[in-house]
């Protein structure tokens, strides 16, 4: 899994509205990103090619790890946690650390 305190790769998705595409760099300065990964989840991105950015592609599987990453203005990842496939995530954690980010620490 990506490294906290590192800079977090560049990516290109597809927006489910059509036509649109996001890139981290557009919210560089701007906004905080939270990713949020599924397994056996619908990409547009193929062979996981994001989740393999983000160190959250089960090679093994051939799926993608449930996992979150929040990553900062500055395109630093501030939280990377994964809870394995079939896991669940903590809201209330979630929500804790993105106010961490969100509020400079």
């Amino acid at each position: 899994m990506i490294e906290i305190g590192k800079g977090a790769p560049d990516f290109e998705l597809a927006s489910h509205l059509g036509g649109t595409k996001f890139t981290l760099g557009q919210f560089k300065n701007k906004k905080h990103v939270m990713l949020v990964f599924y397994p056996l989840d619908w990409t547009p991105n193929p062979k996981g090619e994001m989740a393999k950015k983000y160190g959250v592609f089960l090679e093994d599987k051939g799926i993608t790890d449930r996992a979150t990453v929040i990553i900062d203005k500055q395109s630093v990842v501030r939280y990377a946690k994964s809870v394995t496939p079939a896991g669940e995530r903590n809201p209330q954690e979630l929500l804790a650390e993105a106010q961490k980010v969100n509020n400079g620490h």
